[in-house]
């Protein structure tokens, strides 16, 4: 198992025009976690995470990809 420790982000990016923005996961040790969990090596990911976690956040999107 690789345990990849750093930190988890939220970029925000101009969305559908306007003054709109989404808010996306990212950061460059998120998304090293995530390659590896796509080239099947079993990945882990630690952490901080603020409270509360937010749907849109950190906390759900990568864990389809395959980390832990």
């Amino acid at each position: 198992m690789l345990t990849v420790l750093g930190e988890a982000v939220i970029d925000l990016a101009p969305s559908g025009g306007g003054d709109l923005l989404a808010a996306h996961p990212g950061g460059s040790p998120l998304n090293v976690a995530v390659g590896l969990a796509r080239l099947g090596r079993p990945t882990a990911m630690l952490a901080a995470s603020p409270e509360p976690r937010s749907d849109t956040g950190c906390g759900r999107t990568p864990r389809p990809t395959g980390w832990t």
